[in-house]
């Protein structure tokens, strides 16, 4: 499938990078929907998408512009897929088998490829394509429901993952391992930069907001104590 084809499909909406509470209560960046009018879309209700023209005509204020999965459209989400500006292999390797449009994500860490009849989802959990499609359609599956759904091998946290990953590797159990956060977290102002269309139009808000502080050392890590005063040098 092309980006033309999938232009002329009436499943287009409007996106913004917002900072919602998940689950934990902790506030994290999200993609959330949105219609023309301005209200929320919805995943499963077509009467809130509209077409590709539309939706490029009023991006506005808005991050940028979405497509709905669902009918027979699909997409395969690789992650960490993209290292200086290559991408790997074994996403090559998907990327040409499923012969579809793809892009790289927002994050440019990853590929995303768009296209109908895109069956490799099921093989990871071993069950048809059918079978995954509807447990997919705008839903969530929790806890002992994604496990009966097959979606899970196993409930637990991350002590029981580690623990099945050394059963799996023939790491002994007693022997101690590091745990790497990957990617690397990145601060507020670090998202929002890198999500931001226009840097210098975001630099100039923060600067408005933030005055003479060091907003970019306070983005990367870099302060670790603040002074009760600022020196401008003319």
């Amino acid at each position: 499938m092309t980006i033309d084809e999938l232009k002329e499909q009436r499943r287009w909406v409007l996106w913004r990078l917002e900072m919602v509470r998940n689950n934990r209560g902790e506030l994290a960046p999200t993609k959330v929907p949105y219609q023309l009018s301005g209200k929320h879309a919805s995943s499963t209700d077509p009467e809130t998408w509209c077409s590709y023209a539309e939706a490029q005509a009023a991006v506005g204020s808005y991050t940028g512009v979405g497509l709905m999965m669902g009918d027979g459209l699909g997409c395969v989400d690789l992650d960490h897929c993209v290292a200086d500006g290559r991408i790997m292999p074994w996403a090559r390797d998907i990327i040409m088998s499923l012969d579809s449009y793809s892009e790289f994500s927002p994050s440019g860490s990853g590929v995303h490829i768009l296209g109908t009849d895109i069956l490799l989802p099921g093989k990871g959990r071993k069950r048809p394509y059918d079978q995954m499609e509807a447990l997919a359609q705008g839903r969530v599956w929790l806890g002992a429901q994604a496990k009966m759904n097959g979606l899970v091998d196993e409930i637990g946290g991350l002590d029981r993952a580690v623990e099945m990953i050394k059963q799996r590797t023939n790491i002994a159990a007693s022997e101690q391992v590091t745990l790497v956060t990957y990617p690397p977290r990145r601060t507020l102002l670090e998202m929002l930069l890198k999500s931001s269309n226009d840097s210098s139009e975001l630099e100039t808000a923060i600067k408005a907001v933030a005055g003479h502080m060091p907003w970019r050392s306070l983005a990367h890590g870099g302060v670790q104590h603040l002074m009760p005063y600022s020196l401008v040098i003319k």
